[in-house]
């Protein structure tokens, strides 16, 4: 996912340094966003000629704000660092305390992670007071929701300034404490599994029907019209929150 991160940050007008652990995912990241903003153009020639010089210059304005390293230290100077890297402790913590030792004191370490605890996080980057989580769903250049989660070390004002950049960059955040799965996979996955319906994280799950243009899960991912929790639509075409029975309870703290 960190593709489309930095393309959506990007893209709203935000400088951004892709840093990879190899050359070869470097430049797979890299051909990875030319050709979303490929897709970018080819829609608008289609069905929006008139929007067409526009999307072609922010393409080539968003291409310009990227550079890309192999190098971690090319993060010092940054002020915000989105790490999207896979959901293991056991690479994330060597990670955290090397980001820890490279970023400059002020700078926000923030993780994308859909399944692990921020505290755990938090406590392996030495500075838990600048570590919040701020979890994207995929496709990231397409779903609108960011949750952001909040620790009780966390500094209010950062926080504040993580929830604005979540809208500066033209996404819906929606604030939460660290809970297993947050807000959305905690709905989404008892559902599912009182269901028997098969779950990765960040997937679609293809109605029952054979409808591939039916997406089944929460209505706070949206950009997709989901169908009810037995994969059939709803008379009036929305979720039935009746089907979320044996969940659980959740809070949710803005």
């Amino acid at each position: 996912m960190g593709h489309g991160i930095a393309q959506t940050v990007a893209w709203e007008g935000f400088e951004v340094v892709g840093v990879e652990s190899s050359q070869k995912s470097l430049e797979l990241g890299q051909q990875r966003i030319d050709e979303s903003l490929q897709k970018i153009l080819k829609t608008a020639a289609k069905k929006q000629p008139d929007s067409l010089a526009e999307k072609e210059q922010r393409s080539q304005e968003t291409k310009a704000r990227i550079s890309y390293s192999t190098d971690r230290g090319a993060l010092h100077d940054c002020d915000v660092v989105i790490e999207a890297v896979v959901e293991d402790m056991a690479v994330k913590t060597p990670l955290y305390q090397e980001l820890h030792a490279l970023c400059k004191p002020e700078t926000l370490l923030c993780s994308n992670t859909s399944s692990l605890p921020i505290q755990a996080i938090a406590e392996a980057s030495g500075r838990p007071q600048k570590t919040i989580g701020l979890h994207f769903f995929n496709p990231v250049q397409i779903m609108r929701l960011v949750e952001v989660v909040k620790l009780p070390e966390t500094d209010p004002a950062d926080f504040e300034m993580m929830v604005q950049f979540v809208r500066d960059i033209n996404k819906t955040p929606v604030t939460c404490v660290d809970t297993p799965g947050f807000i959305v996979n905690r709905l989404l996955v008892p559902a599912l599994a009182q269901l028997g319906v098969p779950y990765s994280p960040h997937s679609w799950v293809a109605h029952p029907s054979g409808d591939d243009d039916a997406r089944t899960g929460p209505c706070l991912q949206g950009g997709h019209r989901h169908g009810d929790a037995a994969g059939r639509w709803a008379p009036d075409g929305s979720f039935d929150p009746g089907r979320l029975r044996g969940a659980g309870h959740l809070q949710v703290h803005s």
